[in-house]
């Protein structure tokens, strides 16, 4: 195969590759469909062909899903490898087993799309800091697992109750809980010694309760959105507290004066 030839082949599977593409450019369905019909040709093409040594590492942080689906034996040592992954979800909304083989991974990003469950085998994953998903499911039990986790994100998930066994991310040093809509304060985060950053926006809760004061490594808290009456004045002990978001709070006039005088060293954002 000529150098022009294979440049061109290499351009080619690229273009695809990249979703905001402007060949994408139609209003948005149509041009998803045609973006995964273009999709299944390109990982077609590569079993056939073989896949391009300068594309290997980009497929094996975004698409290791589509590699292992379409057998692409080429990348299954690099995938293997690969210490970060950034990926939409499988059509199944399931993460293939072979998740379990990837020891080596540190990051996992769901950018896009959402799962039903996190499959058994990702308690393997012992090297992983950084989990950042949505699930359609309670909450994942093998997450507790992950004993070396440092960043959990659970942003929008249909979870309604964090369990108890969380408290089993010793190392765990920030978490985002937003949008989950479960009404309360979730006390089992209070168990989580290092957590430096906590997210729980638009949740619905009105009550901050005297365990807040467990987060001593505690820096930065985001209330935002969240229908607050009342917070524990014990919360004063959060001596390493830098920033407290309350923005669209509706916080009582009282509770703004209270909090100014329990946390003169913290910057209120409301």
């Amino acid at each position: 195969m000529g150098l022009f030839n294979r440049k061109s082949r290499v351009e080619k599977i690229s273009l695809v590759l990249d979703r905001d593409s402007s060949i994408y450019d139609d209003y948005e369905e149509k041009a998803d469909k045609k973006w995964q019909k273009d999709l299944d040709k390109v990982f077609k093409s590569m079993k056939k062909n073989g896949t391009p040594d300068e594309l290997k590492e980009f497929l094996a942080h975004r698409y290791p899903f589509h590699c292992w689906e379409h057998g692409l034996e080429d990348m299954e040592e690099i995938i293997l490898n690969t210490k970060e992954m950034s990926v939409e979800s499988p059509k199944n909304h399931s993460i293939p087993t072979q998740i379990g083989q990837c020891q080596n991974l540190e990051v996992f990003y769901l950018i896009q799309g959402r799962l039903q469950t996190i499959p058994p085998e990702f308690e393997n994953l012992k090297s992983l800091k950084t989990l950042s998903v949505v699930v359609d499911n309670e909450f994942p039990e093998v997450i507790s697992r992950l004993t070396n986790l440092q960043e959990l994100i659970l942003t929008q998930s249909n979870i309604d109750k964090i369990p108890k066994h969380i408290n089993k991310l010793k190392k765990l040093k920030k978490l985002e809980l937003n949008d989950l809509h479960y009404g309360t304060f979730p006390l089992e985060v209070c168990q989580l010694p290092q957590l430096s950053e906590l997210g729980l926006m638009r949740n619905g809760i009105q009550t901050v309760p005297p365990s807040i004061s467990n987060l001593k490594a505690l820096t930065k808290l985001n209330l935002t959105g969240n229908p607050i009456q009342s917070i524990s004045p014990k919360i004063n002990q959060l001596e390493n507290l830098k920033s407290l978001y309350l923005r669209g709070t509706n916080l009582p006039k009282t509770l703004k004066a209270q909090l100014s005088e329990w946390l003169p060293n913290t910057e209120i954002i409301i």
